[in-house]
């Protein structure tokens, strides 16, 4: 049983934005943390902006050593740089 209140912003959150639903977290690095958790295994290759929020980095750091997943940074307001950076083993982009 969820709280109340946050169920009913996910539920207005969700209508806003036309999507099926939507969660909320009390942090922005919880959010983080649950998408690279849930969408990332071992072996995969972040691509990610070089100028993430430094929990973040230190997150993926800590990723990189304990799942064994590669990242590469990049400056994501050069989109023909991230275009060059792309993968195709990249799974997830974290900007």
């Amino acid at each position: 049983m969820g709280n109340p209140t946050v169920t009913q912003f996910e539920e207005r959150i969700a209508i806003a934005e036309q999507a099926e639903c939507a969660l909320a977290f009390s942090s922005g690095m919880a959010a983080i943390s649950a998408v690279l958790f849930t969408h990332v295994k071992s072996g995969e290759h972040i691509l990610a902006s070089d100028g993430i929020y430094g929990a973040t980095y230190s997150l993926l750091k800590q990723m990189k050593e304990r799942y064994k997943i590669s990242f590469t940074y990049v400056d994501f307001n050069d989109l023909e740089h991230v275009e060059t950076k792309l993968k195709k083993e990249n799974n997830i982009s974290v900007t």
